[in-house]
């Protein structure tokens, strides 16, 4: 797995409820399109690092990062 630094400038500007789901929706899909960019043993190794935490939320990812592999 390569490992790259990135930087990325957060603001503390207030957001409604919507702003924040707004964001967490483009984040997810930002994500998504990245890791599916990446080679399938690296997409097996993230996977199998999300299982050492479990909760409803990282399931999620997992669940629908397999789908990606189909």
């Amino acid at each position: 797995m390569t490992t790259k630094n990135v930087s990325y400038n957060f603001t503390s500007n207030v957001k409604t409820e919507n702003e924040l789901l707004d964001e967490i929706s483009h984040m997810k899909l930002i994500i998504t399109l990245i890791f599916n960019k990446l080679p399938k043993e690296d997409r097996d190794q993230i996977i199998n690092n999300l299982q050492k935490f479990p909760s409803d939320l990282t399931n999620n990812y997992i669940e629908n990062f397999k789908v990606i592999d189909k």
